[in-house]
């Protein structure tokens, strides 16, 4: 018979695996404790996410789940083996969340307290959709030049 704990966790993240690209700060909670795996912030000025890596004990360690950010995603996997007994069984955990559309990626901060076994990932929103582009208008009829209209 599997532990309560194990049956938990091997059910995290299955309400989101057929809607990868959409955010939400209603993150799916490995052991069914709500509002204690991970806080999340979303407001106008920054994104926030506070994930404490404790909630994946007694099944992993803290220090052997990593947390990483690539792109929009914040990816956290872990594994557990032992390699001095065959007999035991080889465990991962590999989920991925989604952060908005609008968080600029060059302001994404992570920082990992070892101590608290907590991941702090923050990151400022962009203004608008993209970058600001500097561009030069110049009043042709001024120049006297002719013009020629070009079609992108």
């Amino acid at each position: 018979m599997e532990h309560q704990l194990d049956t938990k966790v091997n059910k995290f993240g299955d309400k989101f695996k057929h809607i990868r690209r959409m955010s939400s700060t209603d993150w799916d909670i490995p052991t069914g404790e709500a509002g204690n795996f991970a806080r999340i912030k979303n407001s106008e000025e920054g994104f926030a996410a506070q994930i404490d890596l404790s909630y994946f004990a007694p099944t992993y360690d803290p220090s052997d789940v990593k947390v990483d950010v690539y792109g929009y995603d914040l990816q956290i996997n872990a594994r557990k083996d032992d390699p001095k007994n065959p007999n035991v069984a080889l465990r991962e955990l590999h989920r991925q969340y989604r952060m908005p559309d609008d968080v600029d990626l060059e302001t994404v901060k992570m920082v990992r307290s070892p101590k608290l076994n907590i991941v702090q990932v923050d990151a400022k929103k962009s203004d608008g959709y993209g970058k600001p582009v500097m561009f030069n208008v110049y009043d042709v009829r001024s120049e006297g030049k002719k013009i020629s209209l070009v079609s992108l």
